[in-house]
């Protein structure tokens, strides 16, 4: 059951989410986790992110349609240090 559910969420909320945040300027890697319907991404830009970039996620999250059985319950966008 509970991978039916990480299934769901992948298709229904990560891979939407991946494919309009791919085409972002400077995007070189996106990267998903899913875990019992929570959805984790990291974007990687070219020559690391800014809060710009962070303002710019956030507007695009925001503006996505998705699958109207899917309730989106709580969003957070930050800027973590770039892993080495």
């Amino acid at each position: 059951m509970s991978e039916q559910l990480s299934e769901r969420v992948m298709q229904k909320v990560a891979a939407p989410l991946q494919r309009t945040l791919i085409e972002l300027p400077g995007v070189t890697e996106i990267n998903s986790t899913t875990s019992h319907g929570y959805v984790n991404i990291e974007i990687q830009f070219e020559g690391g992110a800014t809060e710009n970039d962070v303002a710019t996620v956030s507007r695009r999250i925001e503006e996505l349609v998705l699958d109207g059985e899917v309730v989106v319950t709580s969003k957070t966008v930050h800027l973590a240090p770039p892993r080495l």
